[in-house]
């Protein structure tokens, strides 16, 4: 397992390399290919507030389940077989969150929502930051967990944080 997300009915789905499980608290139902995923190597998974998934295909584009249809979210273009390790939301962009596919081959894919679609608008490439993770704050801050310490995503780019008595070491 990968990555579990819970929908708005209680319902947790996983992300596996066997496709996407669905518990509904008796059993569990797995979606594959078959059922619309572009692979079923699903590396992660994104819950939107209005209980759309987006599952991110380790090396086959993203996926959208809504209303429990699996649709291809995105798998198109020079990102065909872009390597994924994780999806976050970016909420910079408050009327317009975009969906940022991260891999740790360092770089990030941003996209806008269209629909039931992603819309891919650009790649950032933090070289030479070697990011480990990323983490989004409460406040909705993005954070990237580097070798060299926190550095904060502005919508654009990274900026070092330079928190007092943070030392500046690896983060993982």
């Amino acid at each position: 397992v990968y990555d579990i997300v819970q929908d708005n009915n209680g319902f947790l789905w996983f992300a596996t390399a066997n496709g996407i499980s669905k518990f509904d608290g008796n059993q569990f139902t797995t979606y594959r290919i078959k059922d619309g995923l572009n692979s079923n190597d699903i590396i992660s998974l994104l819950k939107l507030k209005n209980d759309d998934i987006f599952a991110g295909n380790f090396e086959n584009g993203i996926n959208l389940i809504r209303n429990g249809i699996i649709t291809n979210a995105y798998n198109q273009g020079n990102l065909n077989k872009f390597i994924l390790s994780y999806l976050k939301l970016d909420s910079i962009h408050k009327n317009n969150p975009r969906i940022i596919a991260f891999n740790r081959y360092n770089s990030l894919n941003v996209f806008k929502l269209k629909d039931s679609s992603l819309q891919f608008e650009k790649t950032v490439n933090p070289s030479p930051l070697q990011i480990e993770e990323l983490k989004t704050l409460l406040n909705g801050t993005m954070v990237a967990l580097t070798e060299t310490g926190l550095y904060y995503y502005d919508g654009n780019q990274f900026l070092k944080s330079n928190i007092r008595g943070l030392p500046f070491t690896h983060f993982y």
